[in-house]
């Protein structure tokens, strides 16, 4: 049975092939017989050009012998064809076996392609090593993020295990306002603060409704901006519309990169009505951009003024980069507290701690150690 198979597919690929060859040569008899025409209408026109018909019409004939033994071969060709599909009749039974071979192979396909792509972002990297001074100016932004520890308060994570949850100050006595900067499909955060009896003001454009609901819930399908428009607001457009000056407002964004030009806009007036604000940061794979490094180090620097960095925790969905040998994770999630309300330390941490969990629990955490650059 193997043998006839074979047989019959090695026949059907030369019948194939002389079939498309026959194809081929009738079609390109075709575009010389519309030549042909068309030099006819102007050998009408130019009876000087008389002579050469009789050259054109040489070159018809051998085209048309060209093609009656095209349409010979192509007649062959099926003739043979014909006697193979008559001897095996009987092998038409087996298309379905074969087609379930086949719809068996594309699963194991379809499951190979995901692993695989399960196996390259699990193993993603960056890497550059560089010379000493490109490690110590990453190090001076780094140092911006060294963590410090509140003396007063201890640490709660907020929101569920992966993304969408955060590690944070256990202080909301005084919080009254909470603003929620790009929801996705998970509001676990939002609920663990609304819980707390605290107002949880939700923005988002890219979704249409909340996947989960409570009273203390308000969500706008809009986008955070640094300006107001029919489809964004601003924070400060925010804070002035709930008339709030408490300074125990606390701030949650996640917005995919946009959260630099945002905090790079905010005044310091805006931000002193914050006690915590937590961001996920992204982009620092574009570290050795450096009109992207200046910016970053002076929003980092600006938010270093007010804030000080109370956690840390890589987010395992981006990347783990070494810059200069220097290893720093592309998205980073950061803590900040504000520092007029809050008596620090420096922290001895380990990071990631209890608290924390991979933002994808597929794949281990990042370790960044105490997360310290400098002494």
């Amino acid at each position: 049975m193997k043998h006839i198979l074979t047989e019959i597919i090695n026949l059907y690929h030369r019948i194939r092939y002389l079939y498309i060859a026959a194809k081929d040569r009738v079609n390109f008899l075709n575009y010389n017989l519309h030549l042909l025409n068309e030099q006819s209408k102007i050998v009408s026109k130019n009876n000087a050009l008389l002579s050469d018909q009789k050259k054109i019409q040489d070159i018809y004939d051998r085209l048309a012998s060209d093609c009656q033994k095209c349409i010979s071969d192509t007649e062959k060709a099926l003739n043979e064809q014909s006697k193979i599909v008559c001897k095996n009749n009987a092998l038409l039974s087996d298309q379905k076996k074969i087609q379930d071979i086949y719809d068996r192979l594309a699963s194991d396909c379809q499951k190979c392609i995901s692993d695989t792509e399960k196996a390259l972002k699990g193993a993603s990297l960056i890497y550059r090593r560089d010379d000493p001074l490109s490690q110590d100016k990453f190090k001076n932004l780094a140092h911006i993020l060294r963590p410090y520890r509140v003396k007063s308060f201890p640490k709660i994570r907020m929101g569920r295990r992966g993304d969408g949850g955060y590690v944070m100050l256990d202080d909301f006595s005084k919080t009254s306002l909470a603003i929620s900067c790009g929801i996705g499909g998970d509001v676990s955060w939002d609920l663990d603060i609304a819980k707390l009896g605290i107002k949880v003001l939700q923005y988002d454009h890219s979704i249409g409704y909340l996947p989960d609901q409570h009273s203390n819930f308000n969500f706008f399908q809009k986008m955070i901006s640094k300006y107001d428009s029919d489809n964004s607001i601003s924070i400060p457009t925010i804070l002035k519309t709930y008339n709030n000056e408490s300074r125990y407002n606390i701030l949650k964004m996640d917005i995919e990169g946009s959260e630099w030009d945002i905090i790079d806009n905010l005044s310091s007036n805006c931000l002193n009505k914050f006690s915590q604000i937590v961001i996920e940061l992204h982009d620092f794979e574009e570290l050795y951009n450096e009109e992207w490094y200046n910016r970053a180090k002076r929003i980092l620097e600006k938010l270093s003024s007010m804030f000080r960095v109370i956690h840390v925790h890589g987010a395992n969905t981006g990347r783990l980069a070494v810059f200069s040998n220097l290893p720093f994770p592309t998205v980073i999630e950061i803590t900040w507290a504000n520092r007029s309300l809050y008596e620090m330390e420096e922290s001895d941490e380990i990071f990631p701690t209890e608290l924390d969990a991979p933002t994808d629990l597929n794949f281990a955490d990042i370790f960044l150690g105490k997360f310290v650059f400098k002494d």
